[in-house]
C-alpha cells in the first residue's frame, strides 16, 4: 500500500521533486507543504521518504523520523499535522499518483499472472489501462498581468 525509503546519500527537497517529476511525466504543479516558516531552500538532508499513492492520510499519518510525504492526497488536518512534526508533504492529486503504477507495474503483473494460468488464453493487447480516464481535477494558474 506504500512504502518507507531511505536514501543511501541526502538529497535536497529540489532534488527530490526533480525526480518524482520525472518519473510522473513532467507535471506542471505539484502541492507541497512546508513546515512553518520554512522553505524549499531549508530542506537539504533528505533521506526518509513516505510514499502513498492515492490517499495516503490514514496509512502515512502516524510515520515517526520521515522526511518527506508523497502522496495523491491529504485532509488539510493530516497536512497540518505533518508539517509540524517538520515533515514536508507533497500531494500530487489522487489520479495522478495511481497513473505510473498502473502503466508500469500493474499491467506487466496481470500479465504476467494470467500468462500463468493454463485455463486462459492471454494476448498482450487483452490488458489495458484506460487512456481516457483522467483526474476529474484540473490545475488553474491565475496570470498575474
Amino acid at each position: 500500500m506504500g512504502r518507507l525509503i531511505t536514501m543511501k546519500t541526502l538529497l535536497t527537497i529540489q532534488e527530490v521533486l526533480s525526480r518524482l517529476a520525472w518519473h510522473l511525466d513532467n507535471p506542471k504543479a505539484m502541492s507541497i507543504a512546508f513546515p512553518q516558516g520554512h522553505t524549499l531552500q531549508d530542506h537539504s538532508r533528505i533521506q526518509r521518504i513516505g510514499i502513498c499513492a492515492g490517499s495516503g492520510g490514514s496509512l502515512l499519518n502516524g510515520l515517526q523520523n520521515v522526511d518527506v510525504l508523497i502522496t495523491g492526497e491529504l485532509s488539510h488536518h493530516e497536512a497540518l499535522a505533518a508539517t509540524e512534526r517538520g515533515v514536508v508533504v507533497v500531494c500530487l492529486g489522487h489520479s495522478n499518483s495511481e497513473r505510473g503504477y498502473l502503466h508500469r507495474v500493474m499491467q506487466p503483473k496481470l500479465l504476467e499472472a494470467l500468462r500463468g494460468d493454463s485455463s486462459i488464453d492471454v494476448q498482450e493487447s487483452e490488458v489495458f489501462v484506460s487512456e481516457k480516464d483522467r483526474d476529474p481535477f484540473l490545475t488553474w494558474i491565475r496570470s498575474t498581468d
